[in-house]
């Protein structure tokens, strides 16, 4: 009723199912790599150095801050837990760039 005669006359296109994406196999390591692509040492060391030195500055920074309030009796444990996770960072940093 409310087409225009060009319209009625025209059949809609075929639907065609996806085939860009390939079937997978059950639940097994990509071959290819995953997010962030295949690690190149000249761009990801420099990158991964700067950072180690910020991260180590905050843990001496919370390190620090930690030890003058546990002199004055204060227990502040959040500049505890944060040189711990700065450390913790710090490490696995360090470990993922002895792979290469």
């Amino acid at each position: 009723m409310y087409m225009t005669q060009s319209l009625q006359n025209k059949p809609f296109p075929a639907l065609r199912p996806f085939t860009t994406t390939p079937k997978m196999g059950g639940l097994y390591a990509s071959n290819t790599a995953g997010m962030g692509g295949v690690p190149t040492i000249t761009l990801d060391i420099p990158i991964c150095v700067v950072f180690i030195v910020i991260y180590l500055s905050i843990a001496a920074t919370n390190k620090a801050i930690f030890q003058v309030n546990r002199r004055r009796k204060h227990k502040f444990v959040l500049s505890g837990l944060m040189f711990g996770f700065c450390m913790a960072r710090t490490v696995t940093n360090s470990k993922n760039n002895l792979i290469f």
